[in-house]
């Protein structure tokens, strides 16, 4: 199985405190035809919005293991999955995605994880941080709580 990701899971920080210690592996970057991010209004997270003629440039990460896969699941519990597919070093490679939070506005602003990784040491420390307490949850209740 095999995750495009175009957000914050990008971050090995964050894939690591989402992946808990299962084992999981960085494929390589993919780009998704016609498709780009814009951030969440009021927020710093992106989501995908089609626009045709773009390339959105993710990471493919893959794993066996079904406990980082149900770990991938709750840490994004309210995008929709969908199937799709990227090309990474020239192939076509099959993946899913998380996709559009339902209720969310999309803002101006494109997303980046460039643009993202530049946040302070405070700001990223306390992402991080928030993101451990919200994966501590895993296992303990349906749905996390930010």
């Amino acid at each position: 199985m095999n995750l495009f990701s175009y957000g914050t899971l990008q971050d090995l920080d964050v894939l690591d405190i989402v992946a808990g210690g299962e084992p999981y592996e960085r494929l390589g970057l993919a780009w998704y035809d016609d498709h780009t991010t814009r951030r969440v209004e009021g927020e710093d997270y992106p989501i995908l919005v089609e626009e045709v003629g773009t390339k959105l440039k993710g990471t493919v990460i893959t794993s066996s293991s079904k406990v980082f896969w149900d770990r991938i699941d709750f840490f994004e519990q309210d995008y929709d999955k969908k199937n799709i597919t990227v090309s990474l070093h020239g192939k076509s490679v099959n993946c899913f995605i998380f996709t559009e939070e339902v209720g969310k506005v999309q803002s101006s602003d494109v997303w980046t994880l460039d643009e993202w990784q530049l946040m302070s040491r405070k700001e990223r420390r306390e992402f991080l941080q928030r993101c451990q307490e919200f994966m501590n949850q895993f296992g303990k209740v349906d749905r996390g709580i930010w």
